[in-house]
């Protein structure tokens, strides 16, 4: 990535983004490996174009919008019945003071089957009784699910009030995506790439 940069005008930032997507014809290593080393390039320009007009990076892109992000804790563990999720929950509340969270469902890519017999039909409900009304709560079934499993459990998720429920098909699979994001009033996220038991912005 790095000497792509050189020697030309930060400031055309969407053209030199878009030049380095055809420079050695880096589009054929389209995914992280590409993206995060973009990603790195792009926020080192705007630190320093923010330095020389002696703004904050948020006031080159519009203006700041907030000075604090809401983030949850994320949970992914399946390894646990639903009462030992609940601690193990309870504890990563504890240690970083999140106001929200996320659990895992189904079994991570397994063709409908869950983790444990009954483990998603206990837990669900089982997190909103535990943390309250007031808590955000989020899912993610890591790509556990067909169509019809997917909208059988985004209802369960729907009970208890779930933020979003994310990847509960294939994630790349989006015509499967949409088909339960279609049938559910709970919001369907194709997922991220959060770190799996850390905090992450949501």
């Amino acid at each position: 990535m790095s000497p792509f940069f050189i020697g030309k005008d930060a400031r055309d930032l969407d053209q030199l983004l878009r030049g380095l997507y055809r420079w050695n014809s880096n589009y054929k290593m389209y995914g992280l490996g590409l993206w995060s080393a973009q990603a790195w390039a792009e926020f080192a320009i705007l630190d320093m174009l923010g330095r020389i007009a002696n703004k904050p990076i948020g006031a080159l892109l519009g203006g700041v919008v907030r000075q604090e992000v809401p983030y949850y804790v994320a949970s992914g563990r399946r390894d646990t019945t639903p009462e030992q999720e609940i601690e193990w929950l309870k504890k990563l509340l504890a240690e970083s003071g999140a106001k929200a969270l996320k659990f895992r469902v189904g079994g991570r890519m397994s063709d409908n089957e869950d983790a444990m017999p009954l483990r998603t039909e206990k837990l669900i409900p089982l997190v909103r009784k535990t943390f309250g009304d007031a808590m955000d709560i989020h899912a993610d079934a890591n790509s556990s699910y067909d169509p019809k499993e997917a909208i059988r459990v985004g209802h369960l998720l729907e009970k208890i009030g779930v933020v979003h429920y994310e990847e509960p098909c294939e994630f790349d699979h989006f015509d499967e995506m949409k088909t339960v994001a279609d049938a559910l009033t709970v919001p369907v996220a194709c997922g991220n790439r959060s770190s799996a038991s850390g905090a992450s912005a949501g």
